[in-house]
C-alpha cells in the first residue's frame, strides 16, 4: 500500500513538471519578437560592418617602363657605336674614331669609359645590367639600318644614352664607314632619323689599320644640327596691333600736303645789279679819261680843265 501511494506522488509530480514545461514553451513562444522578411534577391548587400575584417586588397599594377631615361635637357654630344659583329681591327678604329670625336667639345658626350667601351664592342661585367642591355642593343644592329631590327636597336640606344646623335661605325667589303643617326627627344619615345650622307674615312699611308679621321670629324660637326637660337617675332610688339597701312585706291587719288616750290625763273642780263655796278665803273674811267685829254691852257699856278659830260 505504501509503494502505491508513493509510485503514484511520483507520476503526479512528472505530470505536473510536463505541464509546467508546456506552459513555460508556450509563453516563451508568443514573447519571441518577429523576424524581418528576407530581402529579395535583387537587394544589394549590406556594406560589411567595422569590425568584419576587410577584404585583401588587390595586387598594383606593374609600373610602365619609361619611354627614355635621360632627363629632359641633359644631352649633349654623340655616341660611337661599333655596328655589327665584334672585330679586333673595327673594334680599335672604332675606339680611335670615339676618342677623336669626344675631343670635340661640340662632339663630347657625358658618358663614362665602361660604356664608351661597350659601345664600342667591349663586354660589359657580369654585374653591370645597364652594360648588358647596351651590349644586346648594339648587338641588334645591322649594316642594313633600314632592317625592323636595327630600328629598334637605335631606338633603344636613343633612349638609353644621353646624347643629341648616335655616328655609326658600318663595317663593309670596300672599307668602314661613318654614318649619323640624330635623335629627336622631343617625341616619346624618342625617335631616330639617319642622315642620308655616309662618310668614308681612307686609310693613312705606312699605317695598316689606321684611317685618316680629321675629315670625318670636320663633317660630323657640321652635319650634328646647333641647337635653335630664340629669333624675335617679325610685327608689332606683344600687345600692340598693327596700324593699317594706306589703301591702294587711296594712294592714286592722294595729294602732296605741300606743293612744290616752283623753280625761279632766269632774269634778264640786263636785269643783273652787278651789270649796271660794271657799266657805271667804265663810264666813270671814260669821264676821267676825257677830262685830262681836254686840258689845253696851263696858266700860272692855275689849271684851265674842260670837258663834257656824257648823258
Amino acid at each position: 500500500m505504501y509503494y502505491a501511494q508513493t509510485r503514484m506522488r511520483r507520476s503526479l509530480c512528472v505530470s505536473g513538471a510536463g505541464l509546467l514545461a508546456l506552459v513555460w514553451a508556450a509563453t516563451a513562444s508568443s514573447d519571441e519578437p518577429a523576424k524581418p522578411p528576407a530581402p529579395p534577391p535583387s537587394a544589394s548587400a549590406p556594406a560589411p560592418s567595422a569590425s568584419a575584417p576587410a577584404a585583401a586588397p588587390s595586387a598594383p599594377a606593374a609600373p610602365a617602363a619609361p619611354a627614355s631615361a635621360v632627363p629632359a635637357g641633359a644631352r649633349a654630344g654623340v655616341a660611337v657605336v661599333l655596328v655589327g659583329p665584334w672585330d679586333d681591327t673595327l673594334a680599335r678604329q672604332a675606339r680611335d674614331l670615339a676618342r677623336a670625336a669626344y675631343r670635340a667639345p661640340k662632339l663630347r658626350p657625358q658618358l663614362d669609359e665602361a660604356t664608351v667601351r661597350i659601345l664600342t664592342g667591349g663586354e660589359p661585367s657580369a654585374d653591370d645590367v645597364a652594360g648588358k642591355q647596351l651590349s644586346d642593343l648594339r648587338a641588334r644592329l645591322a649594316p642594313d639600318l633600314t632592317t625592323e631590327e636595327s630600328r629598334a636597336g637605335l631606338a633603344g640606344l636613343a633612349a638609353a644614352l644621353p646624347v643629341e646623335a648616335i655616328v655609326l661605325f658600318v663595317p663593309g667589303p670596300v672599307g668602314p664607314s661613318v654614318r649619323l643617326a640624330h635623335v629627336d627627344a622631343t617625341k616619346s619615345p624618342p625617335s631616330t632619323r639617319v642622315d642620308p650622307a655616309t662618310l668614308a674615312p681612307s686609310p693613312k699611308e705606312g699605317q695598316p689599320g689606321a684611317l685618316d679621321l680629321d675629315p670625318v670629324l670636320t663633317s660630323l660637326e657640321r652635319l650634328v644640327a646647333p641647337k635653335a637660337k630664340a629669333t624675335r617675332p617679325l610685327g608689332p610688339p606683344t600687345g600692340e596691333k598693327a596700324k593699317p597701312g594706306p589703301r591702294k585706291e587711296n594712294l592714286k587719288n592722294a595729294k602732296p600736303s605741300k606743293e612744290p616750290e616752283k623753280p625761279k625763273e632766269e632774269s634778264s642780263w640786263y636785269e643783273s645789279p652787278w651789270f649796271w655796278v660794271a657799266v657805271g665803273g667804265v663810264a666813270a674811267t671814260g669821264l676821267t679819261i676825257l677830262i685830262v685829254s681836254q686840258t689845253t691852257d696851263v696858266g700860272q699856278g692855275s689849271v684851265a680843265l674842260r670837258g663834257k659830260v656824257l648823258e
